[in-house]
């Protein structure tokens, strides 16, 4: 019968990613035991370090357990340990916070950091908002960069430029700039540039562990996730406050000190900064011109200046979390496997940078006032006849996708701690992706009373009325057809992660944009595209002519019409005039006035386009 295939399915689900409410199970390996008894038999008896392993084994196992109840559990273990411990009565927040403006200093997470435990305000209908976040985020920023670290791959030109680095470079401070290359590459590819709503400055809207898991923020939100991916790799990661040509400061520059120079990425571009080629660093930058003509294309002048980079500052990413006493206590016992870094020392960091050269640092106001975010479009609520979603509904919607209990949302956890392939009974983030993608055909299906049945048989209470029982299964298909949407999308970029790039352009181009050509992430599908066929025409089996054909078709993604307006477009074109010269290009239309001045301040995204937009 179809309905016991799609039922086992369902049940498949419910078993791998636990029941909504329930309180976390242990891993297979652990028999009947409870998570604390799991926790208490890794560690002494002492009771303090059983405390504290409980929330560290919720914390290495987070695809294990429900995701609210885990937010929970490590918010009471973590602080039931930190009463038993007492934190130090001699302590003092970092002296950089009172050079912060008054409004932000006077913010409510900045009140008592050396007295408060983990915090957890609550917002309606959302365990989201608390200290807990910050915590996550940082366990998947540590577990994803110790991927990339490892199995990044570098484009043949970087890695001719690693070669040709001086010998006095020793080891680890190439393995360091490598390691900061890697994490910077893989978030422009797997970041989408998309613009915030109007109402919030640049970098406000989300946090960094919201944007990496939905896998979309502005240019400063993806700057953020940079300098998290870095810091939990044990660099100095920055943003750099620069001037641009109208004279409005812009913050999605990011800095990394090493061996005493500060070498640039710009996320905004989604390019190393460079004199054409490498990374350059802010000492090149601040010399002569060269880094700002090599940044322009024939289309769009770089917005940065020799000047620009002389008058700098940085702006040390630190949220309120991460200004806790009780954060650098728990950062003390992290001793194993897990050893994230979540404690920020301002002062520690501004005298490392004002070594390196850069006379103004100071606190960033940003990554404060973010942690604001979620209040405030929790309180933009719908109104009824409005064109738009409100920005709750459309918070509310992104955490329906990833806080429940969903192939897709276990798939994008794994997916974030690095875990892609099968372990014993474990399964990875490409089976889990590749489960959400069967999901829709599976309830296809099914006729009418068997999608209700297995609606009801997951404990849904329907009505009786026919007409309203189909709405609910309507809600259901479209669902599946999201959740597919969002899976293919995903399985492209492990595949584009993995180097397996014939699989890569599948994906992409016949999975997501083919399939769901009005999907989200359209622009960053087209983008992957464009970087597997880079990745190709380096394979030394091609022919000169495949090799010239594959960078046409890069180049021919990286300058699609379709994204015209979207925020990575100038880095986009500068990118594809880097592999093809435009003198060398194939002879093409200028654009007009209205698309060659579109910035990513007012350009409107091809992927927010409305079907009417495309037609």
């Amino acid at each position: 019968m179809r309905f016991s295939s799609l039922f086992a399915l369902l049940t498949l689900t419910s078993l791998i990613l636990g029941c909504g409410g329930s309180k976390p199970k242990p891993k297979p390996s652990s028999g009947s035991s409870s998570a604390a008894t799991t926790a208490a038999q890794k560690t002494s008896s002492d009771a303090q370090a059983d405390v504290l392993q409980q929330a560290l084994v919720l914390l290495e196992d987070l695809d294990q357990f429900n995701a609210e109840v885990v937010q929970r559990e490590v918010l009471q273990s973590l602080n039931r340990w930190l009463h038993n411990r007492k934190l130090d009565a001699e302590w003092t927040p970092d002296p950089m916070i009172a050079e912060l403006p008054e409004e932000v200093r006077n913010m409510l997470r900045m009140q008592n950091l050396a007295t408060s435990y983990f915090r957890d305000p609550k917002y309606p209908n959302t365990f989201r908002g608390s200290d807990y976040d910050y915590i996550e985020g940082c366990v998947w920023a540590f577990s994803l960069s110790n991927y990339i670290r490892q199995q990044g791959v570098m484009s043949a030109d970087m890695t001719d430029w690693f070669k040709s680095l001086p010998e006095s470079f020793s080891n680890n401070q190439r393995e360091d700039l490598k390691t900061a290359y890697l994490l910077f590459d893989w978030t422009i590819r797997n970041i989408q540039l998309r613009n915030e709503a109007s109402q919030f400055a640049p970098g406000t809207a989300r946090e960094p562990w919201e944007a990496l898991q939905i896998g979309y923020g502005d240019s400063v939100e993806r700057a953020r996730i940079f300098i998290n991916l870095a810091r939990q790799q044990g660099l100095n990661a920055f943003a750099l406050e620069l001037a641009d040509a109208d004279g409005k400061p812009q913050s999605s520059v990011v800095g990394v000190e090493i061996a005493g120079q500060i070498y640039l990425f710009d996320a905004a571009y989604g390019l190393p900064v460079s004199a054409g080629k490498g990374i350059a660093t802010l000492a090149e930058a601040r010399q002569a011109d060269a880094v700002s003509k090599a940044m322009t294309s024939s289309k769009y002048a770089y917005p940065y200046s020799t000047e620009s980079f002389q008058n700098a500052t940085a702006l040390i990413d630190a949220c309120s979390t991460s200004l806790l006493q009780a954060a650098a206590a728990f950062e003390s016992q992290l001793t194993g496997k897990l050893r994230l870094r979540l404690a920020v020392e301002p002062r520690k960091v501004a005298e490392s940078l004002q070594n390196a050269g850069i006379e103004q640092v100071r606190i960033w106001d940003v990554p404060i006032v973010a942690e604001d975010g979620l209040r405030l479009r929790l309180r933009d609520l719908p109104v009824a006849g409005a064109a738009e979603p409100s920005q709750a509904q459309l918070f509310y919607q992104e955490r329906q996708l990833y806080d429940q209990s969903s192939p897709l949302a276990i798939g994008r956890l794994l997916h974030l701690m690095g875990r892609f392939n099968n372990e014993v009974q474990r399964p990875g983030a490409r089976k889990m992706y590749l489960f959400a993608r069967s999901f829709e055909l599976q309830v296809n299906k099914l006729n009418f009373r068997e999608q209700v049945e297995a609606l009801q048989s997951q404990g849904m209470r329907l009505p009786r009325d026919v007409e309203q029982q189909r709405f609910f299964v309507e809600q259901m298909i479209q669902n599946a057809k999201g959740i597919k949407m969002i899976a293919s999308y995903q399985l492209g970029q492990i595949a584009l992660d993995s180097a397996q790039y014939p699989s890569a352009i599948d994906y992409f181009e016949i999975r997501t944009l083919k399939e769901f050509p009005l999907i989200p992430f359209a622009s960053q599908a087209r983008y992957g595209l464009a970087r597997a066929d880079m990745a190709i025409s380096e394979d030394p089996k091609l022919t000169p002519e495949e090799q010239t054909a594959a960078l046409q078709t890069a180049v021919d993604w990286l300058t699609s019409v379709d994204d015209l307006a979207s925020p990575q477009r100038r880095g986009n074109t500068l990118l594809a005039e880097r592999l093809i010269p435009p003198a060398a290009a194939p002879e093409k239309e200028p654009l007009d006035d209205k698309t060659s001045t579109d910035t990513s301040e007012d350009a409107k995204p091809a992927a927010d386009k409305t079907p009417a937009d495309s037609e």
